[in-house]
């Protein structure tokens, strides 16, 4: 079995005596000016390539030491400059510009080719020569038949699926991706973390993302800020961790490695949690995965369905053999894996989208077939990486972006992330001892929120051992507080209503949903002036592939203190939704919490009660008709307080007892939560 250095290797001896001779024919295109209608195209990612190329040249041991701050930031932009707001639009990779110059499907073809260069900044720094060799002969095919004949999109697009589409090719890149993500033997990410001089900033640029000053500043902020906070931090994520398996009554078994995904620029808290793991008889992985600023949210957005090129049911099912085979392969390196640490970063302005016609979609065929084939893979992953034995923690930290108050902020946070879960335990049990009283709750918003949802809740067999709800602490989601259910389909029906709500990026004004037994039936917002854009944005961004959601979650969040802290700084739209689902009513459309986890006994540590709650009406299909249990989405919309009339557990016999009325907590026992809103009350 070859390790990773050793498949870079042996595919760059295939290719070395051709290189170098390629490269001079890709040069030559890049200094060339002709009055062909495509030669500026051809032009500008020729130089891109050559760029790439020189670069993988200088790449060795001592290149960052010896390059300065301002040289290796200036190198950054040059290659990620266009992709700016300020220069995308004419840049090639932006789909409307390049159908201005060369018309439709020609113009999305060529804009999608144009996108795959700046992968080969990856490419340079990882040496993988090969990578760099098959984009330079894909633009020679291309450049040659443009030059040669009469440019059709036929004719293009046959020369991108052959390349595209090698068998060879998706077997040696799928090789190569997973042993990315899993192996030690691939250790690139982690050296940066524990190899690198992290108080100098050149070390960022080892990376093949874009390096904003945001990046800079994060980094030089956490590398100066007190030791023993940052490994009070540590500590907290590690522990977390750990108790992760005990909360979810998981074996962790033989698994050892834990696998790390973070914001770029935390590299010196990212080393404090690999050796304290470490102490504790984990092995850690730096993941490849990794997160820096979003330069340009549009461009991510008009790229959204380039697969659709792509997508046919010959070349999905070509990608799952490859990744069932690989799976199988490396079944022993899999059964290494303990779950996921991982850190997200905030602070990014609300954005939403201009829809440009230009883009390229996916029509219902290829939905049907991306659909099946996501479902598939999922199945794959999770047959070798068992949800039992596996868990995660998540975390988020603000990034610079978030403005002027960064550090008050990111202190504030910390608080946060530091509270008491004794304490929190205790008083959530109080709310869920009411909530297992009740046949549904109902959820009314207040002044121009206009919810009225009722939603229904699973029916105890044995109450003095049973609970509906998880007294969630702070374990696979910091920080402390939220108490939730995966609630029964059947009744739940009303309208879910957020006046302005930011959801994995995206920006949603006015937004609605109605639910009619548990399933989404009508949606709508107001981001646009055409209700069929409205409808498509919420399609393409919360629904998509599928046609209809159910409501997998419904919860509580007590993190009251979150919510002051928010509301202080002026930053409540700009939180991720880890820290924002604690801080009201949140529902979850897609999958519930337990997928595929649903036959594993949970238990609330505080009563040692069994939470029966796991499944609705779909998960319960996994076993008779498992092409239509899950979604394989989840996504949380939460409600703040001060939008709620009243949260109202309601019995069979029709009791209400209210746990929260007029934005506050009214319920015997949870007077405590109240306290935090007299700082703006």
């Amino acid at each position: 079995m070859h390790s990773w250095q050793e498949i870079i290797s042996e595919q760059n001896s295939i290719v070395l005596h051709r290189y170098e001779s390629t490269m001079d024919e890709i040069k030559r295109i890049s200094s060339t000016s002709c009055a062909r209608e495509h030669s500026a195209f051809f032009k500008g990612l020729a130089q891109k390539l050559v760029f790439f190329s020189e670069l993988e040249k200088k790449l060795t041991m001592g290149y960052f030491n010896s390059s300065t701050l301002s040289c290796l930031k200036e190198q950054n932009d040059t290659i990620y400059k266009e992709l700016y707001p300020n220069g995308y639009e004419t840049s090639f990779a932006d789909p409307s510009y390049c159908v201005k110059l060369f018309g439709n499907n020609i113009g999305q073809l060529l804009s999608y080719v144009y996108s795959g260069i700046f992968d080969c900044h990856g490419h340079a720094l990882n040496h993988k020569i090969y990578r760099l060799y098959e984009y330079a002969i894909l633009l020679l095919r291309l450049h040659e038949y443009a030059s040669s004949t009469e440019v059709t999109y036929e004719g293009l697009k046959a020369i991108v699926e052959e390349h595209q589409k090698d068998e060879k090719k998706l077997q040696i890149e799928a090789r190569v991706m997973l042993l990315e993500r899993f192996s030690h033997d691939y250790s690139y990410t982690t050296d940066i973390i524990l190899k690198s001089d992290l108080s100098d900033p050149r070390y960022l640029f080892k990376y093949d993302m874009c390096i904003t000053e945001n990046e800079i500043k994060m980094a030089k902020f956490i590398s100066t800020y007190p030791k023993q906070e940052i490994d009070k931090l540590a500590g907290v994520i590690v522990d977390a961790y750990i108790r992760s398996f005990i909360r979810d009554n998981k074996s962790p078994s033989s698994r050892r490695t834990v696998y790390i995904i973070y914001a770029i620029g935390n590299e010196v808290l990212v080393r404090a949690i690999i050796h304290k793991l470490e102490a504790k008889g984990y092995k850690t992985r730096a993941h490849w995965m990794l997160l820096s600023t979003n330069i340009n949210s549009q461009y991510d957005y008009d790229h959204k369905f380039d697969n659709s090129i792509l997508i046919d049911k010959d070349y999905l099912d070509a990608q799952y053999k490859v990744q069932l085979q690989l799976f199988e392969e490396y079944k022993d390196m899999l059964a290494d894996c303990s779950g996921n640490i991982v850190f997200r970063s905030f602070g990014e302005k609300p954005f939403s989208p201009s829809f440009m016609t230009e883009n390229l979609k996916m029509d219902d065929i290829q939905t049907q077939l991306f659909q099946k084939h996501n479902m598939n893979i999922n199945r794959v992953y999770n047959n070798y990486i068992k949800r039992d034995e596996t868990s995660f923690t998540i975390i988020a930290l603000p990034s610079p972006e978030i403005g002027h108050s960064y550090e008050a902020i990111f202190k504030d946070i910390l608080a946060i992330n530091y509270m008491d879960n004794s304490t929190h335990e205790l008083i959530q049990q109080k709310i869920i001892d009411a909530l297992d009283m009740a046949e549904y709750v109902h959820v009314k918003g207040c002044g121009n929120n206009v919810t009225d949802l009722k939603v229904y809740l699973k029916e105890l067999a044995n109450p003095l051992k049973e609970t509906k709800f998880y007294n969630s602490t702070a374990e696979v989601n910091i920080p402390v507080g939220e108490v939730y259910t995966s609630p029964m389909l059947t009744g739940t029906t009303g309208l879910l209503h957020l006046e302005e709500v930011f959801l994995r990026g995206f920006n949603y004004k006015n937004l609605k949903l109605a639910f009619e037994d548990g399933y989404i039936t009508e949606y709508s917002c107001s981001n646009f002036d055409s209700e069929e854009e409205n409808k498509r944005y919420i399609y393409e961004n919360m629904l998509f592939p599928n046609e209809a959601l159910p409501m997998g979650e419904f919860a509580i969040g007590t993190n009251t203190k979150a919510y002051v802290m928010a509301k202080r700084h002026n930053i409540v739209s700009l939180l991720p939704i880890l820290i924002v689902e604690k801080m009201g009513p949140h529902f979850a459309i897609g999958d519930t919490c337990f997928k595929n986890e649903e036959d594993i006994p949970v238990y609330n540590m505080l009563d040692g009660k069994e939470m029966i709650a796991r499944e609705n009406e779909k998960t319960a299909l996994r076993k008779s008709d498992p092409d239509n249990a899950y979604t394989y989405k989840h996504m949380d919309i939460t409600i703040p307080y001060d939008d709620l009339l009243y949260i109202t557990a309601v019995g069979k016999d029709g009791a209400k007892t209210d746990i929260i009325r007029d934005g506050r907590f009214v319920l015997a026992g949870t007077n405590a939560l109240n306290i935090p809103f007299q700082n703006i009350d």
